[in-house]
């Protein structure tokens, strides 16, 4: 079997080490074989750190199907937690594990899953095999150290917790009933360039209810993971207006959120520049949903280089120009993506999909359904709300179609006249 996935190592010390990262590829390995060539293979000098143990992370993604159950591991776990040195098992390990149940996260430790009889060479493998994550501990001279370092075991959970929801949210299962999502995320994805050194700054543009927000979120959950700090800021028209200096209040959120802070003190010049300087430092990822005013994009992120470089701006609008009064400069790209309607066949399926939770409808609704698209036209959000009516009408049959379609033409429904 082939493993494919992807290690990340976090220090004790971030101070005199940098976190590490690597794609590899082990071919022909059994489970556990994978996990050794791994461990031997990795760095020497990044194996003890100051005498000190650190954590690396192994993201199981791609690892082919699990095995049939040979022992009593039967279920999937979110992390494999394993650990090198006795002298970590009643300090750094055991906290760390009740910290990752605390946030009901399924993991996998040997001498609480393991059941007497169960062969511990057939275990393992499957152990390994049926977790999204594996954590492994190493230590040297690990029971002179003061623990247990909470800081350490917080980062550690909320790294953990971080990629398990990149884990959930870039499945097939995130994008089921999307309709031409696929296809539309990885354009996306290729225009966003993951990995360049510049900064980008991309405007999704396109009329209401064509599917600007939900196109951005679904490629936000497939990208985060790769940014050191992330956030997704919904409805900034709606909020800007809301109150009086709404925009401001947003601005607050967006850099509370981006530095890992309950709130942040914007009120003198000294202050905000205080905070720029700070996330200058940090690569991030930012979606701006629902954009109207140039006035709210400089506001909140300026002309982009005020983030560290490779940093990822993504805003939604029905304004395409709202992006034209960024100032180009070197470290900063902008591109504009217009959203577009779906094809004649996308927007049937999608139909199908929402009124009755399959593509292809019953014989004697196949020329309702081509109707009833025909009224929506080809936009996302009407033909959902059309597909929803018309499968809530209580027993539905084809005169009540009928009958409540002409009804949405002289008077549609709320949610799309106000989309």
């Amino acid at each position: 079997m082939n493993w494919h996935g992807q290690y990340t190592c976090l220090p004790k010390s971030t101070r005199t080490h940098k976190e590490v990262s690597s794609k590899f590829t082990l071919r022909s390995a059994t489970s556990s074989q994978a996990l050794v060539l791994l461990l031997s293979n990795f760095p020497s000098q990044r194996r003890q750190v100051a005498k000190r143990a650190f954590i690396l992370f192994v993201d199981m993604d791609g690892f082919g199907v699990s095995p049939p159950c040979r022992s009593s591991i039967c279920e999937k776990y979110d992390v494999f937690l394993s650990f090198r040195g006795e002298d970590t098992r009643d300090n750094f390990t055991s906290h760390l594990y009740a910290a990752l149940k605390r946030k009901q996260i399924k993991t996998y430790i040997d001498e609480e899953i393991l059941q007497k009889g169960d062969d511990i060479n057939l275990a393992l493998p499957e152990a390994i095999q049926k977790s999204n994550i594996a954590i492994i501990i190493f230590s040297e001279d690990y029971a002179s150290s003061t623990w247990p370092d909470t800081k350490l075991i917080e980062e550690v959970v909320e790294d953990v917790l971080k990629k398990l929801q990149s884990t959930v949210l870039s499945s097939a299962d995130a994008l089921k009933g999307m309709i031409g999502m696929e296809e539309r995320c990885e354009q996306l994805e290729s225009l966003l360039s993951i990995g360049s050194a510049n900064t980008r700054i991309i405007s999704l543009f396109g009329m209401g209810g064509i599917g600007k927000t939900t196109l951005a979120n679904a490629v936000y959950g497939r990208i985060f993971s790769h940014f050191e700090s992330c956030c997704f800021l919904k409805n900034v028209r709606e909020e800007s207006e809301r109150v009086y200096d709404g925009l401001e209040e947003l601005r607050k959120k967006l850099f509370a959120k981006l530095l890992g802070e309950k709130t942040v003190d914007l009120e003198t010049p000294s202050s905000l520049e205080i905070i720029k300087m700070r996330l200058r430092k940090i690569r991030v990822l930012i979606v701006l949903d629902d954009v109207s005013k140039s006035k709210q994009l400089e506001h909140l992120v300026g002309d982009g280089d005020c983030f560290a470089s490779g940093s990822r701006i993504l805003l939604t609008t029905r304004e395409q120009k709202v992006l034209r009064t960024i100032r180009r400069n070197n470290g900063v790209e902008t591109h504009e993506d217009e959203v577009k309607q779906l094809s004649d066949s996308e927007a049937l399926d999608l139909f199908n999909f929402t009124a009755f939770d399959e593509r292809k409808p019953p014989s004697e609704y196949v020329e309702l359904s081509k109707e009833a698209v025909r009224y929506a036209g080809c936009i996302p959000l009407a033909i959902k709300v059309v597909g929803s009516e018309l499968r809530s009408l209580r027993e539905p049959n084809e005169k009540k179609w009928e009958k409540a379609l002409k009804i949405f033409k002289m008077s549609p429904p709320t949610d799309i006249s106000e989309g």
